[in-house]
């Protein structure tokens, strides 16, 4: 079970780190589209699943308006919400828990002008936290 819980948190870290390194390289572009990609991506599994606004707002505990401004990347969702939201648009939290941090990575470094500088240091950090698992 260890082993189990172990390989699914490396797998996590290294599909976080290859999004990392495509955030890094996207940050320079003047087109800002990357940052709703957990949003789109929420949409589009809603719509795979037909299911409507209001269905999937009354399961996770929002307002339909709140997760139409999730969707369009107005608002962001609690990370709390997405293990929820992974369950209930038959999807896996591995798959949306990366959308979901690029997206708060996104909204921090939004305006710094050290963004990639400080991505790639993070990067190397996180590849020595996955090397000591």
């Amino acid at each position: 079970m260890a082993k189990l819980i172990f390989l699914e948190n490396k797998r996590l870290i290294q599909e976080l780190l290859i999004f990392l390194v495509y955030i890094c390289h996207n940050l320079t572009t003047s087109d800002n589209t990357m940052a709703n990609q957990f949003g789109k991506k929420i949409r589009q599994l809603r719509e795979e699943n037909n299911l409507l606004l209001r269905e999937v707002a009354v399961q996770i505990g929002i307002d339909v308006p709140m997760l139409s401004k999730i969707e369009r990347g107005d608002r962001q969702v609690k990370k709390c919400l997405v293990g929820q939201l992974a369950h209930i648009l038959n999807s896996r939290i591995d798959e949306l828990l990366p959308l979901w941090l690029a997206d708060q990575l996104l909204e921090i470094l939004e305006d710094e002008h050290f963004a990639l500088k400080a991505i790639m240091l993070a990067e190397e950090e996180v590849k020595f936290i996955t090397k000591s698992l």
